[in-house]
């Protein structure tokens, strides 16, 4: 395309993106993204998906941590919002985000997770609550979108393998982690939780 003097646009990379996630080519994926600025081009939440998953679905660690970075720009842009939704049981500490594929709610998931263990350890009353309860919601269709089961699965054997104290649940087309306050707080200090971390804070 560039030998031929065509400038690719935001709909040519979101496309390029997505197909390189599909055929888990991460290497390619994460190319394609790193053109988009010299371009012009801003990622949208297409992108930002397909890139978290292709990243975290590679399996290779340092790969792992860099969806943690591509996670920190989407964010710095106004991605993976995490939402307060403390309005509603007193008794639970509620938390939700949107995402579409099991990367992206996987690396979601990471990150609050250490932002609780770090205000937990700045704070010990920060979860007076019973319980605490995250949600990973589905927004707007869109093509990247992977079956809301797979994303439950997919959580729900990441936290089963590293033992965690999470109830994981799948509530019409959410996915619903729920432990205990003071539960959660004991497997955030503990190391198996550490190891998981280490994918986040290794690049803070």
């Amino acid at each position: 395309m560039l030998a031929q003097n065509c400038r690719p646009d935001g709909i040519t990379f979101s496309a390029l993106i997505t197909a390189y996630q599909r055929g888990s080519q991460w290497r390619e994926a994460l190319q394609a993204f790193s053109h988009m600025p010299s371009n012009g081009c801003h990622p949208d939440s297409v992108v930002y998906n397909a890139l978290l998953e292709v990243c975290w679905g590679s399996g290779v660690l340092p790969v792992q941590m860099r969806a943690t970075q591509v996670w920190s720009l989407a964010n710095r842009s106004g991605h993976f919002r995490i939402y307060n939704q403390n309005k509603g049981d007193p008794a639970v500490h509620q938390h939700s985000c949107v995402v579409f594929t099991c990367g992206a709610a996987i690396v979601t998931l990471l990150r609050w997770l250490c932002d609780v263990r770090h205000k937990v350890g700045h704070d010990a009353t920060s979860l007076l609550r019973d319980s605490v309860l995250f949600a990973l919601q589905k927004g707007k269709a869109s093509r990247i979108e992977q079956p809301s089961s797979m994303i439950c699965d997919s959580v729900r054997q990441l936290l089963a393998g590293h033992g965690s104290p999470f109830t994981v649940r799948l509530v019409d087309s959410t996915t619903q982690l729920e432990a205990g306050s003071s539960e959660l707080v004991a497997w955030l200090r503990s190391p198996a939780f550490a190891a998981l971390a280490h994918l986040v804070h290794a690049n803070r």
